[in-house]
């Protein structure tokens, strides 16, 4: 659940669709389905991968009979695999599957995004990379949270750069963007050109806070 809005944000996948002509979107964490409704009026393949239980029946019951949705129940470490496999054509990938609170799947293994990194790494296709919450990366998550159940920044980066393709990435609002490294002026154009997040909460980016902090350190020092 990002701290700028909840859900993808949707001009940078329609984007994203449009530069590299996509036509799968594939989630990891359903939830309550708003995301995966809304892809499905955009990509004629949609495939959403839920671990709680209780989330994908109520997704499978309100959604499953009106749209094309794959509605995909267990472990995304499990299912992404064969989920790209079946697609066999690049994809966005929207990694939202790490725990939430009470009632969301993994409070006993928080976050499955290394491992999900992996499995798209063995994929032979490009595929656009989006991972949610890109601020419990950026430092250590709150509690309730386990800390040790997150990679750092570090880790994520160092998974990105181990896939067969280059890549390039940033920081959107709160949310991890690698794109294949031929879209890399695209994506710079892309962010850019597009408005400030309404929230002037928000408006102060994670890069340029951590430059802050770099700079910091380097006066203390």
């Amino acid at each position: 659940m990002g701290s700028v809005r909840f859900g993808v944000p949707q001009d940078l996948v329609l984007w994203a669709r449009e530069t590299f002509k996509i036509r799968s979107f594939i989630e990891t964490g359903t939830n309550r389905a708003q995301t995966a409704v809304w892809a499905a009026q955009h990509f004629p393949k949609v495939t959403t991968i839920e671990g709680q239980e209780s989330l994908y029946n109520a997704a499978l019951s309100n959604y499953g009979q009106s749209t094309p949705i794959q509605f995909l129940h267990g472990d995304s470490r499990a299912l992404l695999g064969p989920t790209l496999e079946a697609a066999s054509e690049s994809a966005i990938l929207w990694l939202d599957a790490h725990w939430c609170g009470e009632g969301t799947f993994g409070p006993t293994a928080e976050c499955p995004l290394l491992e999900e990194l992996d499995v798209a790494n063995r994929s032979p296709q490009e595929h656009v990379i989006l991972i949610d919450d890109a601020r419990l990366f950026v430092a250590p998550p709150p509690l309730p949270h386990s800390h040790k159940d997150w990679p750092d920044l570090l880790e994520v980066s160092a998974k990105l750069l181990q896939g067969p393709f280059p890549r390039y990435a940033v920081i959107v609002e709160d949310v991890i963007v690698a794109v294949p490294s031929s879209g890399r002026e695209a994506l710079v154009d892309f962010v850019r050109s597009r408005p400030a997040p309404k929230d002037t909460e928000h408006r102060s980016s994670l890069p340029k806070k951590l430059l802050r902090f770099a700079m910091g350190s380097r006066r203390r020092a």
